[in-house]
This record gives structure tokens, sequence and C-alpha cells, in this order.
């Protein structure tokens, strides 16, 4: 998905929908711990749609990773 606006929340749920539109399984989304991410909007959003949705979030730092 490309977009022009700020990267929100409303975008971040226009970019979910669209995956669940076109996928009529359950998806699993690897994201970042963006604010974004992790808004209150989103969560809620996830909860209602808990059985077609599921994200996981990378650590925000792994020291072993990048020592």
């Amino acid at each position: 998905m490309v977009f022009k606006k700020r990267f929100r929340a409303d975008v971040f749920l226009e970019f979910l929908r669209g995956l669940l539109r076109q996928n009529p399984r359950k998806v699993f989304l690897i994201v970042d711990v963006h604010p974004v991410h992790r808004a209150i909007k989103i969560r809620n959003w996830i909860e209602k749609k808990g059985n077609r949705v599921r994200l996981f979030f990378l650590p925000g730092y792994s020291r072993e990773l990048n020592p």
C-alpha cells in the first residue's frame, strides 16, 4: 500500500481492512513497535477481528543482534 498522508491509525486500519478483503484466511502480520501499531484504536479493532488477523511485534531492541 502506498499512501501520501501521515502514517496514523486510520491509514493502518485501511491497510488491515484491505488485507482482510483480499484474503479469506487468517492473516498473520509481523510489525515493529511503531506507536501506530500499538495504538488503542488498532488494539480494539484487532480484538473484534481476532479470528481473522493476528499481529506479532518485533522486539524494540535485541542486544544479541546489535552489540
